[in-house]
């Protein structure tokens, strides 16, 4: 009986001692695995919230948490850095919009400005008109798209000056005419 409880006895010791070791490698491996594991899930989650200034733990650790960490690292700076190049693509697109519609604005105010010295000129050539003046042309350069109207009101000015000249002919003849006759039928 006795050697019965000295064996009894030492395998609860053996028992105890096994118990004991088997609470010291869990301790010891959910302190080097599962705490950092923790840790570092806890930065993955905050990079994954847009913050690419957090320090992702167990980064230059020689085991696999330092590698998962490493990869995980190298993940946030190709995407920093794909950030920065989409941001630099948006804002070069940003310019280049900026500098089409400035361009726009641009070519629409040089077309105003010379459909309004069309009108000006225009303008002083049918007041010259309506004064009397048949002598007066447009000689300023018009652009292509306005040379046809420019051709036409000096085109226009020449055969009413032409027209106007031949009425007076015509009437001075006809008053040279008029007189020939009254001259020829007066009767002494």
């Amino acid at each position: 009986h006795a050697e019965a409880t000295k064996s009894l006895l030492l395998l609860a010791g053996i028992g105890a001692l096994t118990l004991i070791f088997c609470s010291a490698i869990t301790f010891i491996i959910a302190r080097d695995i599962a705490v950092p594991m923790k840790a570092l899930t806890g930065g993955m989650r905050e990079l994954a919230e847009g913050n690419f200034d957090v320090t992702l733990p167990g980064v230059g650790r020689k085991d696999e948490i330092g590698d998962i960490a490493g990869a995980v690292d190298a993940f946030k700076i190709k995407l920093e850095e794909k950030m920065r190049l989409d941001a630099e693509k948006e804002q070069e697109v940003a310019r280049r919009e900026q500098a089409a519609r400035d361009e726009h604005v641009r070519k629409e105010a040089e077309a105003a400005q010379i459909v309004a010295g069309v009108v000006a000129s225009l303008g002083t050539g049918l007041e010259k008109l309506a004064n009397g003046d048949l002598t007066y042309r447009l000689n300023e350069e018009f652009i292509d798209e306005y040379k046809k109207v420019q051709d036409d009101f000096n085109g226009a000015i020449e055969q009413l000056q032409r027209t106007i000249k031949n009425i007076t002919m015509s009437s001075a003849e006809i008053s040279n005419a008029a007189a020939e006759i009254s001259t020829s039928t007066a009767v002494p």
